[in-house]
């Protein structure tokens, strides 16, 4: 379904981008494939020997996976991470005990299980024919070395382009972007952006535990790296914590004197924007970001196709549910009205840690919308 009062932010993309769809993105393995650091990942389109499906990894345009650091082995852990076995790119199919990436790239993480990859032809009498490792075999989402007879799908990754104009993926394989949850259930999302702040995110953090309410905050990278204690009592409270880029800065464009947010800048400095976000949030908190909202919800195609190769799903809301708590002159009731007159199933509200009257009106309106039967859930939900 589209929600057809999404009518604000990037119009002038937006028509031209996508369709913007209430829903989660696509399942690993479906085309287009998913994307991490303007890599492409896939699965292969059946079940094959490790040739073939190295074969077919070629085919178009990579390898079977390549694993270069902690970062790239969580996400695929938590986009692959399936009881289904899966093979990767590494292989001593050449010199037994010397296991190399089949992309010539250097083996500069691991994360095998206990004793993998077998590399002692005497600990076991087919280890010498252990030539190929696998995802998910025997322990999920662990790697192991297994011998070639066997016939799984593979990972494929396809390199993007690395230059400051993004991927060369059309408009249509961006990811979708999320504006409503799953509308049969009778969950709400509170997401807050701009923080963390002085004083009103720790006051907004106690309303929530009062209620017991879990709820997803978009942090601004350099608010990280001051309120250091608000952001991991955010993560330690089993909040949500999402990517809303490094310094906000109201980006104007010089020639008009228009805000752009993100649009005004290149795509090489939005990822770079992004990753120093997901850097302090990783430092502070130990909780890596996996979503995404453009400061002023103001972006482009390069924005979108930024967020998408660092694997973050862009979460948006519609033009209702986005309050304008952020206004000086938003008054508590008119805020308790917006919340409590545009609750339906799914809903993602819009709320900022420095809303002035943020706070009382979630005092007002959490109660009566948990005795509306409604649940306040985190965009974990989303995946579900």
């Amino acid at each position: 379904m589209v929600d057809n009062d999404l009518s604000y932010g990037s119009q002038k993309s937006l028509a031209s981008m996508l369709t913007l769809q209430e829903v989660v993105p696509p399942t690993p393995g479906a085309l287009p494939g998913l994307s991490f650091r303007g890599h492409r990942y896939q699965l292969t389109s059946a079940s094959f020997t490790w040739e073939e499906a190295q074969t077919q990894a070629i085919q178009l345009g990579g390898n079977l996976v390549t694993i270069n650091d902690a970062a790239e082995q969580q996400w695929l852990a938590e986009t692959f991470g399936t009881v289904e076995t899966l093979w990767t790119g590494l292989t001593d199919q050449d010199r037994e005990g010397s296991f190399t990436w089949v992309s010539g790239e250097a083996v500069t993480f691991t994360n095998w299980a206990e004793g993998q990859p077998q590399q002692d032809p005497f600990a076991r009498a087919y280890a010498e024919r252990e030539d190929y490792a696998t995802f998910n075999f025997l322990r999920t989402p662990f790697w192991a070395d297994t011998e070639g007879s066997a016939r799984y799908r593979g990972i494929i990754e396809i390199p993007g382009d690395p230059s400051p104009q993004g991927t060369d993926l059309p408009p249509s394989d961006l990811s979708e972007i999320v504006v409503r949850g799953d509308v049969t259930k009778p969950q709400i999302f509170l997401t807050f952006d701009d923080g963390p702040v002085a004083d009103q995110t720790s006051e907004i953090l106690d309303i929530l535990d009062q209620f017991d309410v879990k709820a997803s905050f978009f942090l601004v990278g350099q608010q990280v790296e001051i309120f250091t204690r608000e952001a991991q009592r955010m993560a330690d409270g089993g909040h949500i914590l999402g990517n809303h880029s490094f310094s906000h800065d109201e980006f104007v464009d010089p020639i008009t004197g228009e805000v752009q947010g993100l649009e005004g800048l290149s795509a090489a400095a939005v990822r770079d924007e992004l990753v120093r976000t997901e850097q302090a949030i990783q430092s502070v908190t130990g909780q890596t970001p996996r979503y995404f909202r453009p400061p002023f919800n103001l972006f482009n195609d390069e924005t979108h196709r930024a967020s998408d190769e660092l694997g973050l799903m862009f979460v948006s809301a519609s033009e209702k549910t986005d309050t304008p708590d952020w206004k000086e002159e938003t008054t508590v009731a008119e805020l308790v009205d917006i919340l409590l007159d545009n609750a339906e199933n799914g809903s993602i509200f819009v709320l900022h840690d420095h809303g002035q009257a943020t706070p009382d009106a979630l005092r007002i309106a959490i109660p009566q919308l948990l005795e509306r039967g409604f649940e306040f859930v985190t965009l974990d939900a989303l995946k579900l």
